[in-house]
This record gives C-alpha cells, sequence and structure tokens, in this order.
C-alpha cells in the first residue's frame, strides 16, 4: 500500500498475522492502529509524518524497520525489539541513541541527517563496510548530524571504530549547557562560562553572549541602557534587562519571562534561542542538559 494518499490505517487492526506491510509514501501520523500486529517482522513506513512509534513497542519479532523521512525523535519504544537486524530513521529527528544499546543484533543502521550528536550509546554495536561493484558499502550511516569529527576527537576515533560513513564537512555544530555547571561545550570542545545555566519560575535560563556567539551572532552591551543587542544575518534583536519583550526588526516580541542579569552576564529562556534566534533546543535528564543545535 506504498505511494498513496493513507491517512487512517484503522482497518489494519484486524490483521494480527500480517508479518510484512509496506505503508511508505502516505500521510499517515497515527500507528496506533497496528499495535495488535505482535507477529510484524518487516515493516515500511517511510515517508510519511509519524512522530510516535510507541505503537510498536510490542513487536518483538521485528527484524527490519524502515521508518525514514518522519518527525521521529523518540527512540525509548525501540529497545525491547531485540531481534531488530536493520533500522533505517533516515531524514528525522533523532538525538539520543540511548535505547539502541539494547539491540545488539543490529547490523545496518541508518541515521543519515538527524540530530545525532554522541555516538557512546552504540560504542558495542557492530557494523561492517564493503566493497559492492566498486562502490565502499558502510552498514552504519551517520552524515549530515552533528558529530564533532575532527581526527584529534574522541567521536572520530569512535566512528571509525564502528565502521561507520560520516565527514566533517557535512556535521553542524551542538552546544551543551548543563544547569548549574559552569561547564560548557562545542561538540568536544570545553568552555568555561563566568555564570551557570539555571533555572528560574520554572524556566530554563542560558548565557546569551555564549550561546548566540557560536550560533554565528554578534553581541554587544549598553551599560546605562542595561540593554543587549544581538545581530545575525539582517536581523537585530535588542532586549533590556527585566524587560518581557524584544524587539526585532523595529517589532516587539513577548516572552512570559524577562531578560535577567545574574553576576555581570545577561541570561536568556531558552524558548529566546528556538524562536529568534532559529535553533533547535532539546532536553536531556541526567545530568538536566540543554542542547542547541545550529540551523541545518
Amino acid at each position: 500500500m506504498s505511494q498513496n494518499e493513507i491517512e487512517d490505517i484503522g482497518s489494519l487492526k484486524a490483521l494480527t498475522k500480517l508479518a510484512k506491510l509496506f505503508l511508505s509514501g502516505n500521510r499517515i501520523t497515527d500507528l496506533s492502529p497496528l499495535k495488535p500486529l505482535s507477529n510484524m517482522e518487516h515493516l515500511y513506513i517511510g515517508g510519511n509524518r509519524i512522530s510516535d512509534l510507541r505503537a510498536l513497542e510490542g513487536m518483538t519479532q521485528m527484524r527490519s524497520l524502515y521508518a525514514g523521512a518522519n518527525q521521529i525523535k523518540d527512540l525509548d519504544p525501540l529497545k525491547k525489539l531485540t531481534n531488530l537486524d536493520v533500522l533505517d530513521l533516515k531524514s528525522n529527528l533523532v538525538y539520543d541513541l540511548g535505547p539502541l544499546k539494547f539491540l545488539k543484533n543490529l547490523s545496518y543502521l541508518d541515521l543519515y541527517n538527524n540530530r545525532v550528536w554522541n555516538l557512546d550509546p552504540i560504542r558495542n554495536l557492530r557494523f561492517d563496510k564493503y566493497y559492492d561493484t566498486g562502490a565502499l558499502i558502510f552498514t552504519l550511516q551517520l552524515d549530515h548530524n552533528y558529530l564533532d569529527l575532527r581526527s584529534t576527537t574522541k567521536t572520530y576515533q569512535l566512528l571509525n571504530k564502528l565502521n561507520g560513513e560520516g565527514y566533517l564537512r557535512t556535521q553542524l555544530k551542538a552546544q551543551r549547557l548543563v544547569i548549574g555547571s559552569t561547564n560548557a561545550y562545542v561538540g568536544e570542545s570545553a568552555f568555561k562560562l563566568s555564570t551557570a545555566p539555571f533555572i528560574s519560575s520554572s524556566r530554563t535560563y542560558v548565557p546569551i553572549r555564549f550561546v548566540s556567539e557560536r550560533l554565528g551572532s554578534k553581541v554587544s552591551w549598553n551599560q546605562s541602557k542595561k540593554e543587549v543587542t544581538i545581530q545575525k544575518n539582517n536581523t537585530t534583536i535588542r532586549w533590556i534587562v527585566n524587560e518581557k519583550k524584544a524587539i526585532v526588526n523595529g517589532q516587539t516580541v513577548s516572552f512570559d519571562t524577562p531578560l535577567l542579569l545574574k553576576k555581570g552576564s545577561t541570561f536568556v529562556p531558552v524558548r529566546f534561542v528556538s524562536e529568534l534566534l532559529e535553533s533547535t533546543v532539546e532536553f536531556m535528564v541526567n545530568p538536566k542538559t540543554v542542547i542547541i543545535f545550529e540551523k541545518k
């Protein structure tokens, strides 16, 4: 049933003996009707509008899953699918590979064009590279992500150990800021902040100068006005300390929390980073970490 305009797959829930299903290239958002199909071994759902994989949790016989070109972030529903041999997740929003460490039988993993920044969770998996009609084939694909692949980094060494394909020129930068810590990172490069990121009124605040400059902006500070100015390309943003609004190219943009000044450093809520600096922001729990992905 691939390459149609199917949105509703509710009629499939009764087909509990299905072992192979082709649904690629449709308009599917909801996989919940597939939950009873516990005999599924091969599932093709690429090119849809899927973000939630929880309906697949019970498909423990699954051997191959093709789910590229969707909006998938969370891989936690896959951690019990220990028979998976092939997993295609290219062109999604994946950034945390933690759940994949349980999939010991994986021999093919396509993560091309995601937001992968850390390979440690899959360091004990095994992949291969081989020649096919003269072309070198990698069974681990990691181009167009956020990996620090400079030749001196641990990530570069691990990628080679895993026999993965990924090139420095295709990778973008990811910042990591740990709440309560003055240690910050861009890739594997460490930086020392004068003041640590913090949480106030249930909002996470990050240092505006550090974050903005590493996203290609210029930052200046007007001491008399207590105003910070951020310039990037054709955009100029001005924001005064304790105000709940910023001026963007002359237009007012309101926030539910103000710009704050702490120990001589200005801090913005992370919503500012995602909305005005146009960068994706994700959170990891242990330790409490903000990850900021440079815009693709």
